[in-house]
């Protein structure tokens, strides 16, 4: 009988098959572990049973290739013959007891010729092996070293093996890259206590996946170091959200629990795959996420050059897929209920023709595509980072190299400020929830809908005053006014605009179309939503803001031309929406008066 391996293409994936087996498949350059086989994966440890015995993996998602539908969560079954391993990792040898066999690695070439002649070594890592009793001296390719070690009293970085009989000096090199890494036998009991990150050996059985062993590494619990009257803030970007990450986090202090996905988030097929794991069990009680910033790009643009011909080639993710990868990753997001933002792609300098090739200008051509995506969900805000740094002339030293990353700090304040502010403005968009979903702060005087404003139906409405027209100031007389009080960072204004849009072009004799916002001239004139086609205005001061006693936005009134009220409050508002057929009656009695 003969075995054979083929590669299957599918749905831009390569699928590599054995015998029948699916081993393995690439997507847009990420790898798929075969959702049948569970063996050597890794992922973290949710629900677990002592009871039954078992627990849920949660890891990156797995893709059926006949079906293309993915699978992130795995119940894991262990029993009384499986091997529980703990490793911890430490920067140095503290807690650390000896004599201990120790594996030495990530040495340079001269510390391990040293280690083999019993001289003086240093090493990066160091895996303490508590649970081993055999010391084996130098491996076969001379990458590692395993001794007794004896850790000092006073220095946690060094110590003393043992090589043929005498004490030899061993120290941690690397600075703060250095890594000890604790490795224990422990027992089931232990993974009931607190959260943990898993890799997993077993085999199916009796339709279950049953564990030979595991290993488990502490994570921490983000319920024991976050503030409980904080919302929680998820980041999830590539390397650039590092970059800015300790500065965003720093300028949310107080604010917001902050978090970012771990590691790299790469490109967009990644995200789809990932999500679930870097979201982690949200539906638990103070696991949950209020507000999620994403964003994917940089590594979806990647370009191969031709530098023979002067050439550039597919990229790393079709600009289709890009769009398919960001709607199924939506979609994943909004499970959870919180406020999404997306993070436009930052620039490339100029372009790049190494190994991460990538080409400038590119940002500009996904960040388009990505918004033809999130245009068909307006409560998705925008925040503009491509727009900031482009427009910033701090940025002009950065943008004479090609490394898109920001490695100065003072360039990743100027960006994690930015980010903390769009987060900002979004977390304030939460104290102000969507009207049609909460309490009114205030029963209207008048009339019988609920409002979250002073009411002002019947009555002479306050002066329009601007501190500045950012259009040209609106006839009104004899005209009705449709007035809005809105803020660029609340989605259900964003999604107003298109209406109001509309109206001011089908009614332009009728109806003059007026929004006003207490936000700075700067503010509003870099807003990225859909682009205001009617008359528009700021107002620092917020005065008509105060007159109407706005407290949730968007908050609109119709005037007729008399002066009078005749329409207001939230214009979706269950029961009491803002429509055309609404407009178009309170219009028609104008008509009727003028005898049209």
């Amino acid at each position: 009988m003969f075995l054979f391996c083929k590669v299957l293409a599918m749905k831009n994936c390569l699928f590599v098959v054995f015998a029948g087996i699916v081993l393995f498949g690439v997507c847009g350059g990420s790898k798929v572990i075969a959702a049948e086989d569970l063996n050597g994966v890794s992922g973290n440890v949710f629900n677990v049973s002592a009871a039954g015995k078992s627990f849920e993996l949660l890891k990156e998602t797995v893709f059926d290739p006949k079906t293309n539908e993915g699978k992130s969560r795995h119940t894991v079954y262990w029993t009384d013959k499986t091997k529980f391993t703990k490793i911890v990792t430490q920067k140095d040898f503290s807690q650390v007891t000896g004599p201990v066999v120790t594996e030495f690695s990530g040495m340079r070439a001269i510390y391990a010729k040293a280690a083999a002649a019993g001289k003086p070594f240093s090493a990066r890592n160091a895996l303490v092996m508590t649970d081993a009793k055999k010391a084996t001296g130098m491996s076969e390719d001379g990458n590692k070293f395993v001794a007794r070690f004896t850790p000092d009293k006073t220095n946690l970085r060094s110590g003393t093996v043992k090589i043929n009989g005498k004490d030899v000096k061993v120290s941690l090199a690397g600075g703060n890259r250095a890594r000890v890494f604790v490795r224990s036998t422990t027992t089931a009991e232990e993974i009931s206590k607190g959260f943990w990150k898993t890799t997993i050996r077993g085999k199916q059985a009796g339709g279950k996946f049953v564990l030979d062993s595991l290993e488990i590494r502490p994570l921490v619990d983000p319920r024991t170091v976050d503030d409980p009257k904080l919302p929680r803030v998820l980041v999830i970007g590539d390397s650039i959200s590092m970059n800015y990450h300790a500065a965003a986090k720093a300028a949310l202090k107080g604010k917001a629990n902050y978090y970012r996905n771990e590691g790299n988030g790469g490109p967009s097929d990644r995200g789809v795959m990932s999500a679930e794991l870097w979201l982690g069990d949200y539906t638990k009680k103070g696991l949950h996420w209020d507000v999620i910033q994403f964003n994917h790009g940089l590594h979806d643009l990647k370009q191969p050059y031709d530098k023979a011909n002067d050439s550039w080639g597919a990229h790393h993710v079709s600009i289709a897929d890009y769009k398919k990868n960001l709607e199924k990753e939506i979609q994943i997001l909004k499970k959870t209920g919180a406020k999404l933002v997306w993070c436009s792609t930052t620039p490339v300098p100029k372009s790049s023709t190494g190994t991460y090739a990538r080409r400038n200008g590119e940002a500009a051509v996904f960040n388009k595509a990505a918004l033809e995506v999130i245009s068909k969900h307006p409560e998705i805000q925008v925040n503009d980072l491509h727009k900031f740094i482009s427009k910033s002339n701090q940025f002009d030293k950065w943008r004479t190299g090609t490394d898109v990353h920001f490695w100065g700090k003072d360039l990743q304040t100027l960006v994690g400020n930015a980010v903390a502010e769009a987060i900002t403005n979004v977390l304030r968009d939460l104290k102000n929830p969507d009207p049609a979903k909460s309490k009114p702060a205030k029963k209207a005087a008048r009339g019988p809908k609920r409002l979250w404003a002073d009411s002002y139906i019947w009555a002479e409405a306050p002066k329009i005053e601007v501190e500045k027209w950012l259009t040209d100031a609106p006839e009104t007389k004899g005209k009705y006014v449709m007035l809005e009080i809105w803020t660029t960072w609340c989605s259900q204004c964003v999604r107003s605009i298109p209406h109001l849009n509309k109206w001011q072009a089908k009614y332009p004799d009728e109806l003059v179309v007026i929004g006003i916002s207490n936000e700075s001239e700067k503010k509003v004139k870099s807003f990225t939503g859909p682009k205001i086609k009617y008359y528009s205005g700021v107002d620092t001061k917020g005065r008509v803001k105060d007159a109407l006693g706005v407290r949730g936005f968007p908050h609109v009134i119709i005037i007729e031309p008399g002066g009078y009220v005749v329409w207001e409050g939230f214009p979706y508002l269950k029961g009491y929406e803002l429509t055309d057929e609404i407009l178009e009656k309170i219009l028609a009695v104008g008509r009727k008066a003028k005898g049209k």
